[in-house]
């Protein structure tokens, strides 16, 4: 589905042919230089579970138009005028990576509207390595090969690793290392976790390369209401790899969206 906000269009993936809020809704926020392709084995799953489904492209993403936004508090802002375009006031909020990040802000904000968080490949902070962050400015075609080394395990099916690499080295130029900046410039992870009320769950791919599992557990101490899933077999990008093991957390989730 499409609608405008601040006089830009955003598309959003609904898993259906339209969202139904009167049932139990779930957002999913990709991560960098990805769309909402990032959620399709999840969405369409979800959907038919019985959620209303909103995975919507960033602004500058995939069909939704730019631009890009440069901080996690634009893209927080940016979130809640989705939420009221909709009419959508209580959600789930699940997030990838950068996207994880843009749950915690907007649940430290607008815990009202927070039914609980999914936080899959997230700490508290998300440096990126200088190298990543030069390549993805001068060089896509070696971040996507990068991000696509770092975010998969070496038995992670080739075909899906290089249509994501695909994606990634084909973004808009300079899109990618706004996203990465973005992850690179928040400070506020720590602070913002500690102020939520919600049940958060913290799902980290046991073989993740580009977040550690002391940086998923420290996140998990500091959240008041947080739990760890670890996902065997699992890297950074545990959705593609174990599509399955995300869906049943965020199942988990659904009882606190009623």
């Amino acid at each position: 589905m499409r609608l405008t906000l601040d006089n830009r269009l955003v598309f959003i993936e609904t898993g259906t042919n339209g969202v139904d809020l009167s049932r139990p809704a779930v957002v999913l926020i990709h991560g960098a230089g990805m769309t909402h392709s990032a959620w399709d084995k999840q969405a369409t799953a979800l959907a038919a579970d019985g959620w209303a489904v909103i995975a919507p492209d960033l602004p500058g993403h995939g069909q939704s138009e730019g631009p890009a936004l440069t901080s996690v508090s634009d893209l927080s802002d940016w979130l809640l005028g989705v939420f009221d375009a909709l009419g959508l006031y209580r959600a789930v909020v699940s997030g990838h990576s950068l996207g994880g990040l843009i749950a915690l802000e907007f649940a430290r904000h607008h815990c009202v509207r927070s039914a609980g968080l999914a936080l899959i490949g997230t700490a508290a902070a998300l440096p990126v390595h200088l190298d990543l962050l030069n390549a993805a400015d001068r060089d896509l075609p070696r971040a996507a090969t990068m991000l696509s080394r770092w975010g998969y395990t070496p038995q992670a099916d080739p075909t899906l690793v290089e249509a994501r690499q695909s994606q990634w080295a084909t973004t808009t130029p300079g899109l990618l290392h706004t996203d990465l900046m973005v992850c690179d410039g928040y400070g506020e992870g720590a602070a913002a976790a500690a102020r939520i009320p919600c049940p958060a769950l913290v799902v980290h791919g046991e073989q993740d390369r580009m977040i550690s599992l002391r940086g998923a557990l420290m996140l998990v101490e500091i959240l008041p209401h947080g739990h760890a899933l670890l996902v065997t077999n699992a890297g950074h990008m545990v959705m593609d790899e174990r599509p399955d093991a995300v869906l049943e957390a965020l199942r988990r989730l659904r009882p606190f969206a009623l």
